[in-house]
């Protein structure tokens, strides 16, 4: 809904610099790996990227979980979700274009669907 305040324009201006910086990832990979191994590159993206996070949850007050179990698990939650595709994009993009990364790399929900569905979330993905 659109109040006149111009709040429309500062929504669509957030998406388009969003999709400037999401879309053109691959593209920044790509210019990389021509100084750069993948390992290099896949190391730079998770440190800046905890750099980020960091210093916001810092700003925010909120305090980073402490203890064993946490770390362990945080630990194999990096490595899963962002150092393994990291890599096997940087990877990957040794052979494919920018453009094909890209668009395989936004399958990725399709792919999180059927793998739920044959692991038997059925209860977990209603009609919606």
């Amino acid at each position: 809904m659109r109040d006149g305040s111009g709040g429309g324009v500062r929504a669509g201006g957030r998406v388009a610099v969003l999709a400037l910086l999401w879309g053109s990832t691959f593209l920044w990979i790509d210019l990389a790996l021509e100084g750069f191994s993948p390992v290099q590159i896949t190391f730079v993206r998770c440190a800046l990227g905890a750099s980020v996070l960091l210093v916001l949850a810092r700003r925010a007050g909120v305090r980073l979980p402490r203890g064993r179990t946490a770390a362990g698990r945080l630990l194999v939650a990096a490595f899963l979700c962002n150092t393994l595709p990291f890599a096997l994009f940087s990877l990957g993009q040794q052979s494919v274009d920018s453009g094909v990364a890209s668009v395989l790399n936004a399958t990725t929900p399709l792919w999180s669907l059927l793998i739920g569905l044959v692991a038997g979330e059925r209860g977990a993905l209603g009609a919606r």
